[in-house]
């Protein structure tokens, strides 16, 4: 009686589902544009078609403020301490609004796909594309 073995540090994982995207109307030019940018820009970091397996952002998960302070991060480079590095010499925000026009899509196209599986039918799907696990402190 107790003499089973307490890990020394408990496992925990915290996952998150896609959000539900923001409202943004935008061309197929600026999709386009914004998909090209994006694949020479930032794809070697957040993953190709804007869906990122490694410890960089996925950015189909990005929150609301996110997608508010979208041309500060990218241009400006309000992240830069934490490794996201300014483009405000390779990209003006128009360029940075169309790479924002992709990634909206791109969640767009997964919020939708995600809500059109059925989870108690087809759990392991789901959470093999539906979630994503934070990284831990």
């Amino acid at each position: 009686m107790g003499t089973e073995p307490v890990p020394a540090e408990a496992e925990f994982e915290f996952r998150v589902e896609v959000p539900e995207p923001p409202a943004l109307e935008a061309t197929e030019e600026d999709l386009a544009l914004g998909a090209a940018l994006y694949t020479t820009h930032c794809a070697s970091c957040h993953g190709d078609g804007a869906v990122s397996d490694s410890e960089f952002s996925d950015l189909r998960y990005s929150p609301t403020p996110v997608h508010r302070s979208w041309n500060a991060i990218v241009v400006e480079g309000i992240y830069a301490t934490g490794g996201m590095p300014a483009f405000k010499a390779t990209l003006s925000t128009k360029d940075a609004e169309a790479i924002r026009a992709f990634v909206v899509h791109q969640a767009r196209l997964a919020y939708e796909t995600c809500n059109a599986i059925d989870r108690d039918a087809e759990p392991a799907r789901h959470q093999s594309l539906c979630t994503r696990v934070l990284p831990g402190d």
